[in-house]
């Protein structure tokens, strides 16, 4: 791992924290509340904050390792390729626990996957710019 990869997923970590808390968190909650499944005794009276900040540090070093590979080092470049990847990885976890599962009902199941590829993107876009920083570019 060098710094840029350290750097870029740092930024993209914050991003995407800050993002899904308000996102999800905020704007959304109530929607994704009034959404649930059938089941019960799922949700956690409080969110266990290191295991949050673990997952995000995963999702956004999975985004840096996607956008190195495919090159991405501009913001429209790093929105483009990470809302792909938000947007395929929510389709098959979404459909695989509605296939599965009482936690979510459809509406959730068809709405998650286009608000994950929006806050991927967003985030890629960050990392997309800490990627390329500092390099040359031809105009």
């Amino acid at each position: 791992m060098n710094s840029r990869f350290a750097m870029a997923t740092l930024a993209g970590a914050v991003v995407l924290f800050l993002g899904g808390f308000l996102i999800f968190g905020l704007a959304l909650n109530s929607f994704y509340m009034s959404n649930q499944g059938t089941a019960t005794g799922v949700n956690k009276e409080a969110i266990e904050w290191p295991w949050m900040i673990a997952a995000t540090i995963a999702n956004a070093a999975l985004l840096t390792l996607v956008l190195g590979w495919a090159g991405a080092k501009t913001p429209a470049e790093g929105f483009k390729a990470a809302g792909l990847v938000g947007l395929l990885l929510a389709i098959g976890i979404d459909f695989g626990m509605y296939s599965m599962t009482n936690i979510q009902n459809m509406t959730i199941t068809l709405a998650d996957p286009p608000l994950a590829a929006i806050y991927f993107g967003i985030g890629g876009a960050v990392i997309g710019v800490m990627l390329g920083r500092g390099e040359a570019r031809a105009t």
